[in-house]
Order: C-alpha cells, then sequence, then structure tokens
C-alpha cells in the first residue's frame, strides 16, 4: 500500500461570515455573486471528473466559506452543489476514491 496520496481541494467560493482571526483570507468576504458560485460549483464537477477519469487523484475535498450558514442563498446553487457533493460520494462508493471531505466550521448556531 502506498502512503503516496493524490488528494486535491477544491474552493467553489470564498464568502465567510465567520471571521476568524486564524483564517487564510485576512480580509471579510460578505458576498459572493451567485454566478461566482455556480462557476466554482461547476469548476469544481468538471475538474473531479476529469481527475478521477485521468486518475490523478486519490481523494477530494471541497471548502468555500462555510456552507451551512447562510451561503447557499438560491435553489439553483443548492442543487448544483449538492450535485457536487452526491458526485463526490458516488466516486468514493465506487472506489474511484479514497476520501471526500468537507471543510465548514460549524460555529455559528444549532447545526
Amino acid at each position: 500500500m502506498s502512503l503516496n496520496k493524490r488528494i486535491i481541494q477544491y474552493e467553489v467560493w470564498k464568502e465567510c461570515h465567520n471571521h476568524c482571526k486564524f483564517c487564510f483570507l485576512h480580509k471579510d468576504i460578505l458576498h459572493t455573486p451567485d454566478e461566482v458560485k455556480l462557476s466554482g460549483i461547476h469548476n469544481a464537477i468538471n475538474q473531479i471528473t476529469d481527475d478521477i477519469k485521468n486518475k490523478r487523484i486519490d481523494g477530494v475535498g471541497v471548502i468555500g466559506g462555510d456552507f451551512w450558514q447562510g451561503e447557499i442563498t438560491t435553489e439553483e446553487i443548492r442543487t448544483e452543489f449538492f450535485k457536487l457533493i452526491d458526485l463526490c460520494f458516488t466516486h468514493l462508493k465506487n472506489n474511484d476514491i479514497n476520501e471526500v471531505w468537507l471543510s465548514a466550521t460549524l460555529t455559528i448556531g444549532d447545526q
């Protein structure tokens, strides 16, 4: 078993309302236009599909701002976001990749 893993994390948008002091953004991204969010999701879907087809990755990570805290602002973004998540878990279930993770803080409210 090889310890070398090829894992890529896809950032689908930068918007985040948490303002964590340790965050790499170092600035407040208060709004990402819907079309930018959709483009980020679609780019991730296309890249994941290509990377898996060509066996370039073993795992997938998805980061945005914090998905569960109001940044999925429309039904279209929600639908497309879950297409991305379904794609990742389908490839996980089919053993095309070995791991999937979402980066989110879940720091506000009852998550």
